[in-house]
Protein backbone atom coordinates (compact mmCIF):
# COMPACT_ATOMS: atom_id res chain seq x y z
CA UNK A 1 0.00 0.00 0.00
CA UNK A 2 2.87 2.28 0.97
CA UNK A 3 4.48 1.97 -2.08
CA UNK A 4 1.43 2.42 -4.36
CA UNK A 5 0.88 5.71 -2.45
CA UNK A 6 4.69 6.90 -3.05
CA UNK A 7 4.19 5.83 -7.24
CA UNK A 8 1.25 7.48 -7.08
CA UNK A 9 2.72 11.01 -5.52
CA UNK A 10 6.08 10.57 -7.78
CA UNK A 11 3.33 10.47 -10.58
CA UNK A 12 1.46 13.70 -9.41
CA UNK A 13 4.98 15.65 -9.14
CA UNK A 14 5.99 14.82 -12.26
CA UNK A 15 2.76 15.81 -14.15
CA UNK A 16 3.03 18.50 -12.32
CA UNK A 17 6.73 19.48 -13.20
CA UNK A 18 6.06 18.97 -17.03
CA UNK A 19 2.81 20.92 -16.49
CA UNK A 20 5.23 24.03 -15.20
CA UNK A 21 7.28 23.43 -18.04
CA UNK A 22 4.72 23.64 -20.61
CA UNK A 23 3.39 26.82 -19.05
CA UNK A 24 7.00 28.16 -18.99
CA UNK A 25 7.51 27.11 -22.59
CA UNK A 26 8.93 30.32 -24.64
CA UNK A 27 6.13 31.85 -26.73
CA UNK A 28 6.86 31.88 -30.35
CA UNK A 29 8.03 34.69 -32.24
CA UNK A 30 6.10 36.77 -35.09
CA UNK A 31 8.62 38.50 -37.06
CA UNK A 32 7.62 40.88 -40.05
CA UNK A 33 11.22 41.55 -42.02
CA UNK A 34 8.44 43.53 -44.73
CA UNK A 35 7.56 45.81 -41.82
CA UNK A 36 10.73 45.77 -39.22
CA UNK A 37 9.65 44.17 -36.12
CA UNK A 38 9.53 41.04 -34.60
CA UNK A 39 7.49 40.50 -30.72
CA UNK A 40 6.67 36.89 -28.78
CA UNK A 41 2.90 36.37 -28.55
CA UNK A 42 1.24 34.70 -25.87
CA UNK A 43 -0.75 31.17 -27.16
CA UNK A 44 -4.15 31.54 -28.53
CA UNK A 45 -3.19 34.54 -30.41
CA UNK A 46 -3.21 34.04 -34.02
CA UNK A 47 -2.48 36.26 -36.67
CA UNK A 48 -5.55 37.94 -38.45
CA UNK A 49 -4.04 39.75 -41.17
CA UNK A 50 -0.42 41.26 -42.00
CA UNK A 51 -0.50 44.82 -43.47
CA UNK A 52 0.55 48.59 -42.21
CA UNK A 53 -1.94 47.07 -39.66
CA UNK A 54 -0.90 43.56 -38.20
CA UNK A 55 -3.37 42.09 -36.50
CA UNK A 56 -3.66 39.35 -33.98
CA UNK A 57 -7.11 38.41 -32.16
CA UNK A 58 -7.42 35.28 -28.98
CA UNK A 59 -11.33 34.51 -28.54
CA UNK A 60 -11.38 33.95 -25.10
CA UNK A 61 -14.35 30.95 -24.17
CA UNK A 62 -17.61 31.72 -25.47
CA UNK A 63 -20.59 33.44 -22.44
CA UNK A 64 -23.19 31.30 -21.92
CA UNK A 65 -25.41 31.89 -24.86
CA UNK A 66 -22.22 30.51 -27.19
CA UNK A 67 -22.09 33.91 -28.51
CA UNK A 68 -18.04 34.39 -28.59
CA UNK A 69 -17.84 38.21 -28.40
CA UNK A 70 -14.76 38.47 -25.78
CA UNK A 71 -12.04 39.26 -28.11
CA UNK A 72 -8.25 40.00 -27.05
CA UNK A 73 -6.75 41.93 -29.63
CA UNK A 74 -3.05 42.85 -30.51
CA UNK A 75 -1.96 45.00 -33.16
CA UNK A 76 1.00 46.56 -35.00
CA UNK A 77 0.19 49.96 -37.06
CA UNK A 78 3.52 50.35 -39.05
CA UNK A 79 4.01 54.07 -40.88
CA UNK A 80 6.66 55.16 -43.43
CA UNK A 81 8.19 58.29 -41.94
CA UNK A 82 11.96 58.54 -43.61
CA UNK A 83 12.67 62.31 -43.60
CA UNK A 84 12.29 62.44 -40.03
CA UNK A 85 14.79 61.46 -37.66
CA UNK A 86 14.29 58.59 -35.53
CA UNK A 87 15.22 60.30 -32.07
CA UNK A 88 13.20 63.58 -33.37
CA UNK A 89 9.63 61.26 -33.26
CA UNK A 90 10.38 59.96 -29.56
CA UNK A 91 10.87 62.90 -28.06
CA UNK A 92 8.26 64.66 -30.14
CA UNK A 93 5.58 62.04 -29.16
CA UNK A 94 6.57 61.06 -25.74
CA UNK A 95 6.37 64.96 -24.43
CA UNK A 96 2.98 64.97 -26.32
CA UNK A 97 1.82 61.87 -24.44
CA UNK A 98 3.04 63.16 -20.70
CA UNK A 99 1.45 66.58 -21.40
CA UNK A 100 -1.87 64.10 -22.16
CA UNK A 101 -0.95 62.91 -18.96
CA UNK A 102 -0.87 65.90 -16.77
CA UNK A 103 -3.83 67.42 -17.96
CA UNK A 104 -6.96 67.90 -16.28
CA UNK A 105 -8.25 65.02 -18.07
CA UNK A 106 -6.03 62.46 -19.48
CA UNK A 107 -6.36 59.55 -21.85
CA UNK A 108 -3.45 57.81 -20.37
CA UNK A 109 -1.04 56.90 -17.60
CA UNK A 110 2.04 55.36 -16.28
CA UNK A 111 4.32 56.05 -19.37
CA UNK A 112 7.27 53.88 -19.02
CA UNK A 113 10.97 54.26 -21.78
CA UNK A 114 11.83 51.15 -22.76
CA UNK A 115 15.54 49.82 -21.47
CA UNK A 116 17.30 46.70 -21.63
CA UNK A 117 18.47 46.55 -18.23
CA UNK A 118 14.93 46.59 -17.13
CA UNK A 119 14.08 43.55 -19.85
CA UNK A 120 13.02 45.35 -23.18
CA UNK A 121 14.01 43.73 -26.16
CA UNK A 122 14.01 47.50 -27.96
CA UNK A 123 16.46 49.56 -26.33
CA UNK A 124 15.98 52.74 -27.60
CA UNK A 125 13.38 55.02 -28.89
CA UNK A 126 10.61 53.30 -27.77
CA UNK A 127 8.27 53.53 -24.92
CA UNK A 128 4.59 52.26 -24.00
CA UNK A 129 1.79 53.40 -21.44
CA UNK A 130 -1.56 52.64 -20.65
CA UNK A 131 -5.36 53.81 -20.90
CA UNK A 132 -6.78 55.32 -18.11
CA UNK A 133 -8.56 52.83 -15.89
CA UNK A 134 -12.37 52.15 -16.56
CA UNK A 135 -15.63 52.32 -14.65
CA UNK A 136 -16.79 49.31 -16.35
CA UNK A 137 -15.46 46.16 -16.39
CA UNK A 138 -16.84 45.70 -20.12
CA UNK A 139 -15.74 48.87 -21.47
CA UNK A 140 -12.52 48.29 -24.00
CA UNK A 141 -9.18 49.22 -22.54
CA UNK A 142 -5.87 50.30 -24.42
CA UNK A 143 -2.58 49.91 -23.59
CA UNK A 144 -0.29 50.85 -26.57
CA UNK A 145 3.57 51.20 -27.43
CA UNK A 146 5.47 53.37 -29.52
CA UNK A 147 9.07 52.71 -31.39
CA UNK A 148 11.06 54.74 -33.59
CA UNK A 149 13.37 53.14 -36.32
CA UNK A 150 13.87 51.66 -39.70
CA UNK A 151 12.81 54.77 -40.96
CA UNK A 152 9.56 54.51 -39.49
CA UNK A 153 6.77 54.92 -36.29
CA UNK A 154 5.48 52.10 -34.61
CA UNK A 155 2.47 51.99 -32.33
CA UNK A 156 1.15 48.73 -30.69
CA UNK A 157 -2.15 48.42 -29.59
CA UNK A 158 -3.03 46.15 -27.08
CA UNK A 159 -6.80 45.87 -26.35
CA UNK A 160 -9.81 43.79 -24.83
CA UNK A 161 -12.36 44.53 -22.24
CA UNK A 162 -10.84 46.66 -18.84
CA UNK A 163 -12.36 43.72 -16.77
CA UNK A 164 -10.08 40.95 -18.97
CA UNK A 165 -7.27 43.12 -18.46
CA UNK A 166 -7.09 42.04 -15.01
CA UNK A 167 -5.88 38.94 -16.26
CA UNK A 168 -4.30 39.54 -19.47
CA UNK A 169 -2.27 42.46 -18.25
CA UNK A 170 0.75 40.30 -17.34
CA UNK A 171 0.73 38.52 -20.75
CA UNK A 172 0.31 42.02 -22.45
CA UNK A 173 3.32 43.54 -20.27
CA UNK A 174 5.55 40.40 -21.45
CA UNK A 175 4.26 41.30 -25.09
CA UNK A 176 5.78 44.93 -25.08
CA UNK A 177 8.68 44.15 -23.13
CA UNK A 178 9.70 41.58 -26.57
CA UNK A 179 9.22 44.15 -28.80
CA UNK A 180 11.58 44.98 -31.06
CA UNK A 181 12.44 46.30 -34.81
CA UNK A 182 14.48 44.26 -37.01
CA UNK A 183 16.09 45.64 -40.12
CA UNK A 184 13.95 46.63 -43.35
CA UNK A 185 15.54 45.15 -46.45
CA UNK A 186 16.90 48.11 -48.41
CA UNK A 187 16.15 50.75 -45.50
CA UNK A 188 19.27 52.32 -42.69
CA UNK A 189 18.19 51.27 -39.36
Amino acid sequence: MRQALTCAALLAALVLAISARADEAPWPEYQSPKYGFALRLPPGFVLVEEDKTTTFRHVEDSDADGSPDRVLQIYVNWTWMPDVPSKTLFEINRKSELQDMSSPDPDYRDLIVFDRKKGYAQGENAYWFKEVDKNDPSEIHRWHAKAYGNESAYTVGLTGTYGQFERAGPDFEKVVKSLRLIPIPGTAR
